[in-house]
């Protein structure tokens, strides 16, 4: 763990540095605000013990100029992120050619499941043709939005029809649900149905437009049912080739 110490008092602050290195601790000192300021900015620090009164910068000012710092920081990586999303839509807008290639979806979904405390699956083993990183996004995109919406418990399934040769793939939560006036409107770009999520706490309201944008760049339907309660999407694509591996019987 790395520490920035920024104290004036030169004895004290040996004195807090020393005693922390010797619990183990990575540490770094300033001995005046600006300075402070700079090493915090341009360091990597898990913790930040300061003076209030500090020459030059009191310990106040450095805390608000480095929170103005990370907020800033914030918003161009959020920024960044609405870029990539976009140029994803237009992409698919586009019709752009992209590597497809068999993606075990059944795998794809177990791996984004597993990291989601509140996700439960009951999965069969089912094989796709597309490009598995838009494969990928679909899907957290899906989990993602239930997460946001699920009170308790969020229930993912993989089936395969064999009559359609399709995989069918249904996501639901247990949240408050989707007014059936709103379930084709949540897919457009830019739309969130809660007025009351901010920047922080909601995204730009592009996840399902590029979940269902995928969908259809893969010969594939989205759509959003009632859950009892809660919300179930549905995304249904065409079944690819599933390659059976056999074993030899060995030695009797």
């Amino acid at each position: 763990m790395r520490i920035l110490i920024v104290e004036d008092d030169l004895r004290l602050a040996g004195l807090i540095k020393r005693g922390l290195e010797a619990e183990g601790f990575d540490t770094e000192l300033a001995h005046d605000g600006h300075t402070g300021l700079r090493q915090a900015r341009q360091g990597n620090h898990d913790a930040i013990m300061l003076d209030v009164m500090l020459p030059g910068l009191s310990g106040h000012a450095v805390c608000r100029q480095r929170a103005a710092m990370r907020e800033a920081l914030h918003d161009a990586e959020r920024l960044e992120r609405l870029a990539a999303d976009l140029l994803l839509l237009a992409r698919t807008d586009a019709e752009e050619p992209t590597r497809h290639a068999p993606v075990e979806l059944s795998a794809l979904v177990a791996k984004q499941s597993a990291r989601r405390a509140m996700v439960r699956t009951r999965l069969v083993p089912a094989v796709v043709h597309g490009n598995a990183g838009h494969l990928e996004r679909l899907v957290t995109n899906l989990l993602d939005n239930a997460e946001q919406h699920a009170r308790t418990q969020i229930t993912v399934s993989l089936t395969a029809d064999q009559d359609q040769d399709q995989v069918v793939l249904r996501v639901a939560d247990d949240g408050p649900g989707i007014p059936e006036n709103d379930r084709e409107r949540i897919f457009e770009r830019f739309t969130r149905l809660d007025n009351a999520r901010n920047r922080e706490t909601g995204g730009a309201g592009l996840g399902l437009a590029i979940a269902k944008a995928i969908a259809i760049s893969h010969n594939g339907t989205l759509r959003v049912t009632d859950g009892r309660p809660g919300a179930c999407f549905i995304l249904q694509l065409p079944q690819g080739e599933m390659r059976w591996m056999t074993c030899a019987p060995g030695p009797s």
